[in-house]
Formats: structure tokens, C-alpha cells, sequence
């Protein structure tokens, strides 16, 4: 009998010690899972913020070369600068509305930035006559391709926003260049308001369609 109570003794004890050896292990991934998750829908979140491009010396030309808009903002800035911190949520408001997959003004204007405080990006930002930050300039996509930018040159096609400082004034100037009404309430267009849109395009037409469906639905 005191060798089968020696045997159970004796198991017990295995049974215990592998559990203390292994608890360590299962335990590590539910301490660490739930940071990581989340760290993950932070990230998602942050990326999801941002819809200016961001460009440097290398992909700079390459990029504006082969984009659809007609024309280009370049935000220079500098990562350092406090003044950037807080600019960058009124430029990314502006840049929601023309740049991404649901850009509600999609093809027309080309929002980037480019960071002047990188070393690699040291001449790009002279060449463009960068000297403060934030600074933007507007203009053609095409001019800015293997191009530059020098101020006292009136007739150059690239511009200075000078009056972009929130997003309303920065949106505002760029209605009056295209002699446009964008809004930062404007909602995408879905595809069968699009579609509704072309069938009824003037409010006559409306006017006819809600007699005729009043005259429907009144048998």
C-alpha cells in the first residue's frame, strides 16, 4: 500500500512541476497579446489620419510626374517644429477631401509633404527656396517635376499659399484658383446618387419626378 500512495506522491509531484515550468510560457502571451492588439488599432488609426503624400528627394520627381491631378500642394516642414505639429491636422482635413481611395474630389488636386529636417531632402528644399516651415506651394503638377522655386520670380507658375494657416483659409484659397465652392462638409458621392444624379440633373426635373411619383402613389 506505501508503494502505490509513494507512486501517486510521486506523480502529484511531476504534474505540479511541469505546471510551474510551463505557466510562465502560457501566461507571457496573454500578459503581452492585449498591449500589442492595442498598439495595433492605435497604428491603424494614426495611419488613417494621414492622407498627404509622403514624398523625399528620391521619390519626389516620380511621383508628380505620374500623377492624375492636375494640380500639386507640397508641404514643407520640418519634424522638429512645433508649428508643424499643429498645422498638420488643418492640412489633413483639406488633403481628405482630394487625396485616397475615398477622396471626395478625387484627380484634381495632389496633397504631399516633404520633410526639409532629413538630411536627404537638404537640397529638394533649397532648390524650392525653403526657409521657414510650414510652407506650401501650389501649382501644376508638371512644374514641379525636376523643377524649383525662387520667390522673386513673379511669373513663375508655382505659387506661395500665404493664407493657409487653418483649413477653412487654406480651402478657401484654393476655391478661388479654381473658381470652385469645395466645403469640408462635402460627402463622397456614392455610385447610385451618381447615377440618380445624371438621370435628374437640374431641380426641374426634380420637380417633375415628385409629381409624378405624388401622382403614383395617390391612386
Amino acid at each position: 500500500m506505501s508503494s502505490v500512495v509513494s507512486i501517486i506522491v510521486f506523480i502529484l509531484a511531476v504534474c505540479r512541476s511541469n505546471a510551474g515550468a510551463s505557466s510562465p510560457e502560457i501566461s507571457r502571451p496573454f500578459a503581452v497579446g492585449p498591449r500589442s492588439i492595442l498598439r495595433s488599432i492605435e497604428s491603424d488609426k494614426a495611419e488613417k489620419t494621414d492622407y498627404a503624400v509622403q514624398l523625399n528627394a528620391t521619390s519626389f520627381d516620380s511621383v508628380l510626374k505620374e500623377t492624375r491631378a492636375s494640380y500639386v500642394i507640397v508641404g514643407f516642414f520640418a519634424h522638429w517644429s512645433p508649428a508643424c505639429w499643429n498645422y498638420k491636422p488643418q492640412y489633413e482635413k483639406v488633403a481628405k477631401l482630394f487625396n485616397g481611395e475615398d477622396a471626395v474630389h478625387p484627380g484634381i488636386i495632389l496633397m504631399t509633404r516633404v520633410d526639409c529636417a532629413l538630411k536627404i531632402n537638404t537640397d529638394l528644399c533649397n532648390n524650392f527656396s525653403i526657409v521657414y516651415f510650414p510652407k506650401l506651394l501650389w501649382g501644376p503638377s508638371s512644374k514641379f517635376v525636376f523643377g524649383n522655386w525662387n520667390p522673386k520670380l513673379d511669373k513663375s507658375e508655382i505659387r506661395s499659399i500665404g493664407n493657409g494657416r487653418t483649413a477653412e483659409r487654406l480651402l478657401s484659397w484654393i476655391n478661388k484658383q479654381l473658381n470652385s465652392s469645395y466645403s469640408l462638409d462635402d460627402k463622397r458621392i456614392t455610385k447610385m446618387s451618381s447615377m440618380f444624379m445624371q438621370i435628374l440633373p437640374d431641380p426641374g426635373q426634380m420637380m417633375v419626378y415628385t409629381k409624378l411619383r405624388s401622382n403614383l402613389y395617390s391612386f
